[in-house]
């Protein structure tokens, strides 16, 4: 069903089957390679990560619950330009308000962004050199984690809460500015953030910007001082020593483009849509959020794809499931006489 306003021009798709159903695909799938990579975190780590497998496991943990809140339990349909949404999930299924379910999938993206943060600090600190002043101890790089989730979720429990109070009011506002949005505000579930004379979801906006340009000033920050250590180190060391720095890097570069590709990037995009007021861009906005709930399906086969001790461990598990599939072939053929 569509609904559109003639001088507007806009239309919405209320129920885009579709996208829906790629969605859920889409998270069955990223909670069975997810699940696959906490495994091989856990169980086939290689020793050098005795203690980085922590903090990795960390953040594949809460990737996992992230895409399984954002594509199956909420699964949210985008009525943009305005911001208003609806869910459409597991969550609705359960009872619970499209409110919470706002703020539980916020939460975990917020704890991604969080993690994220989390594991490229810790990889730098390992490649610090003792005795820098920029070496922290233990103790010190707890309390820098424990205020870095301080962060990243506290603006969230503050400021999101006051963009969808009193529904009643912001129905009425939203259609009397904008009335191709009539038929949408009586959809079941739907919630709306739109307001023009309460500024709390440009504060929101605003946060997550600062919080978005955070987190990539640090990786950035991050990478760029981990290649001038290695570029220091690599004046005095041999070619087998470099070649390991630069596959490092390159690992690190991997792990810096995941979240801006699949999160900052989406969640820009949907950000100018609502300031610019773009209108009929369901679909694109649709796209941006398949991108965001596949953050950790991608991030955990870069993992596996980059790490070669995990690469080795998938491909001999590979081989040697194909070479036993064709023995037992062998075998029939030969007891059957062919």
């Amino acid at each position: 069903m569509a609904t559109c306003d003639p001088m507007l021009k806009s239309e919405f798709d209320t129920d885009p089957q579709y996208y829906l159903k790629f969605l859920t695909y889409a998270s069955v799938g990223g909670l069975l390679v997810n699940s696959f990579g906490i495994y091989i975190i856990l169980f086939h780590s290689p020793p050098h990560f005795k203690t980085y497998r922590w903090h990795l496991l960390n953040y594949q943990i809460c990737s996992t619950f992230c895409d399984v809140i954002l594509g199956l339990c909420t699964a949210p349909v985008f009525f943009l330009p305005s911001a208003v949404g609806r869910p459409t999930g597991l969550f609705v299924k359960m009872g619970v308000s499209s409110g919470h379910q706002m703020t539980v999938a916020s939460t975990f993206l917020h704890l991604i962004l969080a993690a994220t943060m989390h594991m490229f600090f810790y990889r730098w600190q390992m490649v610090v050199p003792n005795g820098s002043l920029l070496k922290f101890s233990r103790k010190v790089k707890a309390i820098i984690l424990i205020i870095t989730y301080i962060l990243f979720l506290t603006p969230h429990f503050i400021l999101l809460p006051p963009t969808y109070q009193d529904q009643p009011s912001k129905r009425i506002e939203l259609v009397e500015d904008f009335p191709n949005y009539r038929d949408i505000v009586d959809l079941p579930d739907v919630i709306i953030f739109y307001s023009k004379n309460d500024m709390a979801l440009a504060a929101y906006m605003f946060s997550e910007t600062l919080l978005g340009g955070f987190l990539g000033c640090g990786m950035t920050w991050f990478w760029l001082h981990t290649a001038f250590i290695f570029h220091q180190k690599g004046k005095y060391s041999n070619e087998s020593k470099q070649l390991q720095y630069r596959k490092y890097l390159l690992n690190l570069s991997s792990q810096m483009t995941i979240p801006i590709v699949t999160i900052l990037y989406p969640g820009s995009l949907l950000g100018l849509i609502i300031i610019f007021r773009l209108r009929n861009v369901q679909e694109i906005a649709h796209i941006a959020f398949v991108l965001v709930s596949a953050h950790g399906a991608v991030g955990t086969f870069s993992i596996i794809g980059l790490n070669e001790h995990y690469r080795n461990y998938l491909l001999a598990r590979f081989w040697s499931k194909c070479n036993t599939i064709s023995s037992q072939k062998c075998i029939r053929k030969v007891k059957s006489g062919g």
